[in-house]
């Protein structure tokens, strides 16, 4: 009896095991056939599809850095997704370069920005950052800068052809026609009319291109200006709002009446301010508030500090945090604060590469000796920043 057909204990009744060798053998098919199909499987996906799946999550994780002011970041993400064996499509190409110029705004490298927005010109000659421009100042003039140079280069090129091909034409009908007889006296002759053209037309394509260029470099010029280590001198209009306590106490006479009965707790008035802003982000400034209501007048000198999120870009806002003095004056009585702290926010609208327009809201804690209490004032104004001086590349 052959030991490898014995009955199984666990078979059913009647059957034969199965012998080992055949077991292993059948087990071993098996997992080679479920291999194969899990790799069938996975090929019903093409690889395009999940690499360009993957790309567009490298550009929309590049913008999120570029929104929150993360230029280095961003860079990294984008050259992963512009390396060729990443396998990017043209569109996303394009998306990935202008990303890649916008960083490199961000960075004061616009030599750099420059090359990134005209490589995505080539692929989309159409191409309009329209919806980008909001997040920096400079973005929209560099981008228009290239697109003009670029076209410029393009139609010189389509010229130039065009008078090689004029060039070379007329020559060739003059080989054919001379026999072959008179060819020691030909070139004697016919160099003459065979030359004149030739300079006539390579004299033409200088004069087309030379001067439109100088035109369309003067906004890449305007472009790189950036405010970094400029002066900003600023003025507008104010409005103060005092402490009904304390306006109440400055009309009833405890130490002599400054304004004048029944007051108001809104005075008008102006500001000026001179700053120097150190970088991209932090700015020195010193100024004062001036105001009038109520038979009273108010001087409000002040020291700050100031931090934008970015100065160069078009729309800037900012926190703003020092110490500072009030003084009321009225009906020859004067009454001054303690040195007091203050805080406030506001932002910059560029309304020109020198000129934005400056909004802020401040509040300031500030005691009065005289009548042995600290009130809280708030304040507002808007007006125009003039920047001078700063970097230029």
């Amino acid at each position: 009896m052959n030991p490898e057909c014995t009955l199984s204990p666990l078979a059913p009744p009647g059957a034969l095991s199965r012998p080992p060798r055949l077991v292993w053998a059948l087990a071993l098919r098996s997992a080679v056939a479920t291999a194969f199909a899990v790799a069938m499987l996975a090929t019903l996906v093409p690889a395009p599809v999940r690499a360009q799946g993957a790309i567009d999550a490298l550009l929309q994780q590049a913008r999120s850095q570029l929104e929150q002011i993360n230029q280095d970041s961003a860079v990294t993400l984008l050259r992963r997704a512009l390396d060729p064996l990443a396998g990017a499509n043209p569109t996303q190409r394009v998306r990935a370069f202008v990303l890649l110029g916008w960083a490199q705004l961000l960075a004061d490298q616009p030599d750099s920005a420059r090359i990134a927005f005209r490589e995505a010109l080539r692929l989309d000659p159409q191409l309009r950052v329209d919806s980008l421009a909001e997040f920096h100042a400079y973005l929209q003039t560099t981008f228009d800068a290239e697109r003009s140079q670029l076209m410029l280069a393009q139609n010189a090129g389509a010229a130039r052809p065009q008078v090689a091909v004029a060039d070379t034409a007329r020559p060739r009908p003059a080989v054919t026609q001379p026999p072959p007889e008179p060819r020691p006296q030909a070139p004697a002759e016919q160099p003459a009319p065979r030359t004149e053209p030739a300079r006539a037309g390579a004299q033409a394509p200088p004069v087309t291109p030379a001067q439109p260029q100088p035109a369309a470099a003067a906004p890449a010029r305007r472009a790189e200006v950036h405010r970094e280590g400029s002066f900003e001198l600023s003025v507008g209009a104010a409005a103060f709002s005092v402490d009904a306590a304390l306006t109440s106490l400055l009309a009833s006479g405890t130490i002599g009446r400054i304004m004048d009965p029944n007051p108001g707790r809104i005075m008008s008035g102006g500001f000026g301010r001179l700053g120097l802003n150190l970088g991209r982000h932090i700015g020195l400034s010193v100024g004062s508030g001036y105001g009038v209501g109520s038979g009273a007048v108010l001087l409000s000198p002040f020291a700050a500090l100031t931090y934008t999120v970015d100065l160069n870009r078009a729309f800037s806002p900012y926190v703003t945090a020092g110490i500072g003095v009030s003084q009321f004056s009225g009906n020859g009585i004067k009454s001054a604060s303690s040195p007091g702290p203050h805080g406030g926010i506001g932002f910059r609208a560029t309304l020109g590469q020198r000129v934005a327009l400056r909004a802020e809201g401040r509040a300031a804690y500030e005691n009065f000796s005289d009548y042995g209490s600290s009130f809280y004032n708030f304040s507002g104004s808007v007006g125009l920043s003039l920047f001078l001086g700063g970097r230029s590349r």
